[in-house]
This record gives structure tokens, sequence and C-alpha cells, in this order.
């Protein structure tokens, strides 16, 4: 608990905005885990999902 306050209070003094961060650590792991799905079924090209409408 007190490291989460040391954090937060580190990211309040360096100008961080907390809602950011709070999306990134909610969304981070289903955007992941999708954009690792739509790779294999690509065949691993990132050139093919830039191209796929």
């Amino acid at each position: 608990m007190v490291c989460c306050d040391i954090g937060g209070y580190l990211l309040r003094k360096f100008g961080f905005e907390a809602a950011p961060l709070v999306l990134a650590l909610i969304l981070g792991r289903p955007l992941e885990e999708a954009l690792r799905q739509a790779l294999a079924l690509s065949q691993l090209t990132l050139r093919s999902l830039a191209l796929w409408p």
C-alpha cells in the first residue's frame, strides 16, 4: 500500500496523469492478446494487418 502511495505521489510531482496509466493497466493485457491472435491469423505479418480494412 505504501508503494502505491509513493508511486502516486511521484506521478503527481512529475506531472503525469493517472487516467492513462490506469487505462493502460486495465486494457493492456486484452489488447496484447487480441494483437497476438490477429498476428496468428494473419501468419505473423504486420503488413497484412495494416492493409486489411
